[in-house]
């Protein structure tokens, strides 16, 4: 008899959010991790000076719109310690060709205000009309996100219910981000500053159907306060931590340092995952929430003689994204400050710097041609301004310097290793251009994590892609990470797959509750009734 009820692989929020909710249902649950450690990007690092830095996510917004927290369907926030803080603006850019700032305040009127006094009276009109019609389809957006998806067809169907409204939504799901804001506004600078997020999601908003992605962006830009850029209190590792506590507390089983190397797979059915160390892990489900590369295909866990041919050409064809992160976490006596600002920090707690609307397209075009980007393209996020207590004893500031990068850099990951400390270097030179007060010579601590660094601390991360898999339209949405395992089971019977390569995708969305529906469901468990217990 199986020792578990299920069991999961990986360790990361998805992971754990999954398990948290058989948890809560009184199912037993152990989770897999092959790291000495918990959360996969949701992790933070304190430094010697004792400042807590994060290691790769930094802002938790989707999952405020999920009912894990929203609701507090687990009680992270109400007994495991959970918190957020949440700034006043969301992103301040700084025009460097024309010594001026935007800031997108999440108060519509001050936003308005704030684009009026830069951009001209027309184009704060046709911002807010913008805004009001993100308002009203937003929820149709984000609605279906924490629950199993729905193929496009029934989606499309159900929102050409909404009149105009939907007729409206429905031809913007077709488009590319840039082309949206070229339909609704005039000037460069508010195109480009709308349109920064949308490549968050590693694809370019130059890119074909990112429509929707930067329509949800927007809605949650002013959206209730609870979704505008939260920071865990603490560092984003806290998520992680509260999850984790919630998990033991209702009986389940975390393991570090077991890490699965196969699965067993008996008359087309999941009958155990394998550890390096031999050991074998047996459960009535499983849910692998590790990349699906390393589950299925050509050098998958799962020996392709048990799965059907399309399935092992249809992995091998899933494409990464083709740009990725390169962070570099700095600890800072004080805030930086901006030329730009006339010498004052930034209102938004990320900051973007433009050199013009060319600059911004040229960057996309360097990435996919496989060159670094431009070092005067990098972002940036100070945490400490909202959350002092991560500044440690000595009240320092946290500085996350971000930028996209090929994992393939020249052609070849392993220039890495030759080329990104004088890549790091000269992006942080090109930041400190910006401001009055910070020079290269300031960073008190400094830690560089480039593309193939975040492949060889997370196994996952296949070319250094947090998003497992790309995030083109073919590859997201119902699609991911195709149409024939968009709810989550796969081929093999009582195995489901989790994670950033399944619906929802990557970024803290607490995916793992989607996930645990359709585990409901196929164990005639009543959702409701097992959260509300």
């Amino acid at each position: 008899m199986s020792q578990y009820d299920v069991v999961i692989a990986g360790a990361g929020q998805n992971g754990l959010s999954t398990a948290a909710y058989l948890a809560k249902a009184g199912l037993k649950v152990c989770v897999l991790e092959g790291r000495d450690f918990l959360g996969g990007g949701a992790v933070s690092f304190k430094d010697e000076l004792g400042v807590t830095h994060d290691a790769a996510s930094t802002v938790h917004t989707l999952i405020q719109l999920n009912p894990m927290i929203a609701a507090d369907e687990l009680g992270l926030l109400s007994k495991y310690g959970l918190d957020y803080v949440y700034p006043e603006a969301s992103t301040t850019e700084v025009f460097n060709n024309k010594n001026m700032a935007i800031t997108l305040y999440f108060d519509i009127d001050r936003c308005c205000a704030e684009l009026e006094e830069k951009l001209g009276k027309e184009e704060a009109e046709a911002y807010r009309e913008f805004h009001d019609f993100t308002q009203a389809i937003g929820p149709m957006l984000t609605l279906g996100m924490f629950a199993p998806p729905v193929d496009s067809e029934t989606m499309v169907s159900a929102l050409a219910g909404f009149g105009p409204i939907g007729e409206r939504l429905i031809h913007y799901l077709g488009m590319s981000a840039y082309e949206i804001v070229c339909e609704v506004f005039k000037t460069d600078e508010l195109r480009e500053v709308t349109t920064r997020f949308v490549s968050e999601s590693m694809v370019s908003p130059f890119d074909p159907a990112t429509g929707g992605t930067f329509l949800a962006v927007m809605y949650m830009m002013h959206a209730p306060s609870k979704y505008r850029m939260p920071h865990c209190v603490g560092g984003s590792g806290k998520l992680t931590e509260a999850l984790a506590a919630m998990i033991k507390d209702y009986g389940g089983e975390i393991r570090t340092g077991a890490k699965i190397t196969k699965v067993n797979v008996e008359n087309g059915a999941c009958a155990g995952f394998v550890l390096e160390s031999g050991e074998v892990v047996e459960a009535k489900k499983y849910v692998c929430t590790l990349n699906i590369k390393q589950l299925f295909g050509s050098n998958g866990m799962v020996d392709p003689a048990f799965v059907p041919e399309w399935l092992t050409q249809k992995v091998d064809n899933l494409r990464p994204s083709y740009y990725v992160g390169f962070l570099q976490n700095i600890t800072l006596k004080e805030a930086p400050r901006y030329k730009a600002l006339g010498d004052k920090p930034t209102p938004g707690l990320i900051t973007e710097q433009s050199h013009g609307h060319e600059h911004y397209k040229r960057v996309f075009s360097e990435l996919k041609a496989g060159n670094p980007s431009p070092y005067d393209s990098s972002a940036t996020c100070n945490a400490t301004l909202i959350d002092p207590s991560r500044g440690g004893e000595g009240g320092y500031h946290t500085l996350y310097l971000y930028n996209y990068e090929p994992y393939a850099l020249y052609g070849d990951p392993a220039n890495w290793d030759k080329y990104g400390q004088e890549i790091a270097d000269k992006n942080f030179e090109a930041w400190c251009e910006m401001t009055t007060n910070i020079k290269p010579e300031d960073a008190l601590t400094r830690t560089v994590h480039n593309p193939l660094d975040f492949a060889r601390w997370n196994d996952a991360w296949l070319c250094g892609d947090f998003c497992h898999i790309s995030q083109e339209a073919d590859q997201g949405s119902s699609n991911r990470p195709f149409p024939e395992m968009a709810r989550f089971a796969t081929p093999i019977k009582d195995l489901y797959l989790g994670g950033a390569s399944a619906w929802p995708g990557p970024t803290v969305s607490g995916g793992g509750r989607a996930v645990a529906q359709v585990l409901f469901e196929d164990m005639d468990i009543d959702f409701d009734a097992a959260i509300n217990s």
